[in-house]
């Protein structure tokens, strides 16, 4: 599968200060497990949404494993009548790409 390529301005903001303390503070307050599996392992903070990028508020941001981020784009993919933040709940809520 190919790889989306993000804009500079998203990549920009991942690499920021900013991100990096919101990132911490999100995985501290909410737990740094994967919300779909249980992982604690190779966590991204996945966004349900891009609209508010650099303003997001709590319940648009996921912890994630990187398996099951991955899985939720490819769900995203497969199923473009939903939103990424329906998708994202979607499989959240089945750990439909559940590891065992």
């Amino acid at each position: 599968m190919a790889r989306r390529k993000h804009s500079s301005k998203y990549t920009t903001y991942l690499r920021s200060p900013a991100w990096f303390a919101l990132r911490k503070a999100h995985l501290e307050k909410y737990g740094a497990d994967c919300k779909a599996c249980g992982k604690t392992e190779k966590i991204h903070l996945h966004h349900k949404t891009y609209e508010n990028l650099g303003h997001e508020r709590a319940a648009e941001l996921v912890a994630l494993c990187e398996s099951c981020h991955r899985g939720v784009h490819k769900f995203h993919k497969e199923h473009r009548s939903l939103t990424l933040w329906q998708a994202t709940d979607q499989v959240v809520k089945t750990g439909r790409y559940r590891r065992s």
